[in-house]
């Protein structure tokens, strides 16, 4: 049948809140991407990443994470105000 064709793997992608996935960046079946991971273009991700995860390469490597980059911009209270993730922000501040 269609669904058993040699070759080919099925599974469901979920890409958790507040992520970014750069333009031609694959997401290979059965991945779970944690909330607020940042997928690089032209990124091959063959695993699952935790939350705040940076990806880059092919296959697709933890190289960082979110938070270290928004740290040094929490320090403003109008950017902290605005965070996607209260809870978050209060953390890194």
């Amino acid at each position: 049948p269609r669904e058993e064709r040699a070759g080919y793997s099925r599974g469901s992608v979920t890409i958790g809140p507040y992520c970014f996935v750069g333009a031609g960046a694959l997401i290979l079946p059965g991945v779970t991407l944690g909330k607020g991971c940042l997928v690089a273009a032209g990124a091959m991700v063959t695993k699952s990443a935790p939350d705040f995860a940076i990806l880059r390469g092919s296959p697709a490597q933890v190289v960082g994470d979110t938070r270290d980059l928004d740290r040094k911009h929490l320090k403003d209270p109008a950017i902290q105000a605005r965070y996607f993730d209260p809870e978050t922000a209060a953390a890194l501040a």
